[in-house]
């Protein structure tokens, strides 16, 4: 191995990474999942994401002995697993998901590895087992299946094909029709050819598009979220979550409460989105819960701070100067739980303090005619 020319190999499989020099009493990690499986060659090509090992020939020529390794730089098939999705997603690997309950034990697993074998230089082909996805605790994991399938249904027994695409934006393709070859070589074949239509997950949620949660709340869908881009007299405040997201409770009580402060407001709304079942911009959400004001003028606005009340309500203040906030909510918040809001507000933007302070109480004295009776009193955050 030593008059073995490491530098030509290097050159001949570049880019693949090319480590040499590890001693048989490494403490190295890699080495360690590696060295039980390389018999006596001193020479191995190792694919971390699967971890699999290629013994390899040290005398073996050395083109012959490159295109070897090229050959295996990624597998003809694998089971989808947390760090195979993040291989996938870092390099944008074009990728065919086979869905089902124990997928290896179908009927159609077999045309699956056929079709792994025919069409390897184009897709990288993956199982997912449902079953072990939903006995799993890898919420991580959990929320690249879902998304990567669209919105697995939550109970079933029958398989389901998807192609994803990382470049550019998130898409996702769909098959229609039985499980079955010919089904699965159209929607490979018309991908390539880029000559099908994008699948775009949008929860069913009746003909209205929304489900009220609570006063003042909805839960909406894809297709919902994109009309509240269109509306030129409403401005929303959604909240995107996922199953994963381990605030989802603490942070809907920050919303109802919200909701509660700020009835009055005919043109303002709280929605939620569920990111496991749908899409949104195009882009993969992991940093959860994504939370981002919507209208027709600046389309969106993404909220980047801690989400709890104060801030959140900031936030409006600074880009929703007409919202209006019941006064009676204010001395609630002081009396039963001891938050001085407007002086919260104050510190969090010292800059505009006394912008704030100036417009926060509505003078019923002067702008009397441009308030209804049933709003005088109430108090007004603005920017």
């Amino acid at each position: 191995i030593e008059d073995f020319d490491l530098a030509m190999l290097s050159k001949l499989i570049h880019p693949i990474g090319l480590y040499f020099g590890i001693p048989h009493d490494s403490e190295d990690v890699r080495y360690k999942k590696i060295v039980g499986q390389k018999g006596s060659s001193n020479l191995i090509a190792y694919r971390e994401y699967d971890d699999f090992v290629l013994p390899l020939d040290s005398n073996e020529d050395m083109h012959e002995l490159a295109q070897n390794i090229r050959n295996h730089e990624y597998p003809e098939h694998c089971n989808l697993t947390l760090k195979t999705m993040k291989f996938i997603t870092h390099h944008q690997l074009p990728t065919f998901l086979y869905f089902d309950y124990s997928p290896e034990e179908k009927a159609f697993y077999k045309i699956f590895k056929k079709l792994s074998k025919e069409y390897k230089n184009y897709l990288m082909f993956c199982t997912v087992d449902l079953k072990a996805v939903n006995e799993s605790l890898d919420n991580e994991l959990k929320f690249y299946i879902n998304l990567m399938g669209g919105g697995i249904p939550r109970k079933s027994n029958r398989g389901m094909i998807r192609i994803a695409h990382f470049t550019d934006r998130f898409r996702r393709f769909r098959s229609f029709g039985p499980l079955k070859e010919p089904t699965a070589q159209f929607l490979i074949r018309n991908y390539l050819h880029d000559n099908i239509k994008e699948y775009v997950a949008s929860e069913p949620l009746g003909e209205k598009n929304f489900i009220k949660l609570a006063t003042g709340i909805r839960k909406i869908n894809k297709k919902k979220f994109d009309e509240l881009l269109t509306h030129k007299l409403t401005t929303h405040l959604v909240y995107v979550y996922s199953s994963t997201t381990q605030s989802l409770s603490s942070d809907i009580g920050v919303l109802v409460t919200l909701a509660r402060a700020l009835e009055k407001n005919k043109h303002f709304s709280i929605s939620v989105l569920d990111h496991d079942r749908n899409d949104l911009d195009g882009q993969i959400h992991t940093n959860l819960p994504y939370v981002l004001l919507c209208n027709s003028t600046f389309k969106r606005k993404a909220f980047k701070d801690t989400f709890n009340f104060t801030s959140i309500l900031t936030f409006l203040a600074e880009n929703v100067s007409w919202l209006k906030l019941k006064e009676s909510f204010l001395e609630e918040l002081k009396n039963d739980y001891g938050i001085d809001l407007m002086s919260q507000i104050k510190e969090a933007n010292q800059s505009q303090t006394d912008d704030l302070m100036k417009d926060v109480i509505v003078n019923t004295n002067e702008d009397s005619e441009n308030i209804e009776s049933n709003e005088v009193g109430e108090k007004v955050v603005a920017s």
